[in-house]
């Protein structure tokens, strides 16, 4: 039997070849529709239908379909980001300054497990949003909570409002199965619906469809999101806040000390086993969360291409950078592979290699922020 990293990465890599079948037929129809009403009579789909705690196989004849949103397939985020991103892309805007923001390092020494310690944003995602509302005028409008929600209520949140996402724990999404230890709060965006429930999205690559049934018994909050208007933002007064910011983190050298003292955390045998052997699941989150700051890595270099797009010679300038930090991103995956092997081997020599990693990553993001800092500031 698969030890679970091992199902994991191997998942991972073959996710795309293997996607789960769900409604295929409806994919062909979303990519016509462009949110137009759209009758489909005497068709039978095959799907996957998330039942509370299991998932089955299921008929249904689908008599209508909404066509409520496009559906974008958003690689390298995290479950909000997620939700952004496809109401920023249904607008027919670039999503690239929602991440201006994303080259960061947060840690906090005086979280009991590594999962904790370190993030890309704070822990209530309240500069995620920040950023959402200061560019795109993106806003949560309310949050209803889901305690004696009824069917009719929810189809009537889903007819008259354009963007809704529902919040749900982690422990009771079927498609995550290697965090149904995890507690912690998942984000999904209803992409159309029907008389039996709700098409949806997240950043797991998959789409599911969740019953009436499935959403009044699970999920614990629907957030219903607002596109105000489009932001006429200024693109020189965002390429100054770049460099300013980017003066910020070579003065203070903050993130780079952060990813180092992220790295010494890895030294500490007792610690890794003690927070593996707690449940053989609970690395998962750890994989994840380091695979978002790789991530993030690569969505702030579409957040300075976006930026920079009318001037071809700093792009030129800063193509060795964007090789770099995409680099450093593969590089953070890589200590994820290395974590894996010690869960399997415990072999120490890998936490070690871990820790060399990350401390070479950190050195690489300092030499960036100065050079990109010096190519930017003066092209101002």
């Amino acid at each position: 039997m698969r030890s679970w990293s091992s199902a994991f990465f191997a998942d991972a890599k073959s996710k795309k070849g293997n996607d789960l079948a769900i409604a295929p037929s409806l994919y062909s129809l979303s990519n016509k529709m462009d949110n137009a009403l759209l009758a489909v009579r005497d068709i039978t789909h095959k799907y996957i239908v998330v039942e509370r705690k299991r998932v089955i196989i299921n008929f249904l004849i689908i008599i209508q379909v909404h066509g409520m949103l496009k559906d974008f397939r958003i690689k390298h985020c995290n479950c909000l980001e997620n939700v952004l991103c496809n109401i920023i892309l249904n607008e027919n805007e670039n999503e690239g300054l929602l991440f201006v923001d994303s080259w960061k390092f947060r840690y906090r020494k005086q979280e009991k497990y590594l999962r904790d310690k370190f993030s890309i944003y704070l822990n209530d995602f309240s500069d995620l949003y920040l950023e959402a509302y200061d560019y795109y005028g993106i806003r949560i409008g309310q949050t209803i909570d889901c305690a004696d929600i009824s069917e009719d209520k929810i189809k009537d949140i889903f007819k008259t409002n354009k963007y809704v996402a529902m919040k749900i724990k982690a422990y009771e999404c079927p498609w995550l199965a290697f965090l149904h230890e995890i507690h912690g709060e998942h984000m999904i965006l209803v992409m159309d619906y029907n008389e039996e429930g709700a098409f949806c999205s997240d950043n797991s690559e998959k789409r599911f469809f969740l019953s009436y049934e499935f959403i009044i018994h699970k999920v614990t909050q629907i957030v219903l999101f607002h596109y105000g208007c489009s932001q006429k933002y200024n693109f020189s007064d965002i390429k100054h806040k770049i460099v300013n910011d980017l003066s910020l983190k070579v003065e203070s050298d903050k993130d780079m000390e952060n990813i180092k003292s992220f790295a010494d955390e890895f030294e500490n045998v007792v610690a890794i086993d003690e927070e593996i052997e707690m449940c053989e699941l609970i690395t998962a989150p750890l994989i994840k969360k380091i695979s978002l700051v790789g991530f993030s890595r690569v969505n702030y270099s579409k957040a300075i291409k976006y930026v920079y797009q009318d001037d071809l010679n700093t792009l030129i300038k800063l193509e060795s950078i964007f090789e770099t930090l995409e680099t450093n991103a593969r590089n953070w995956q890589l200590v994820n592979k290395l974590l894996t092997k010690y869960n399997e081997s415990k072999d120490i020599e890998n936490l070690r290699q871990i820790k060399t990693n990350i401390c070479d990553i950190a050195e690489s993001e300092r030499s960036i922020a100065y050079d990109l800092h010096a190519i930017l500031q003066t092209s101002l």
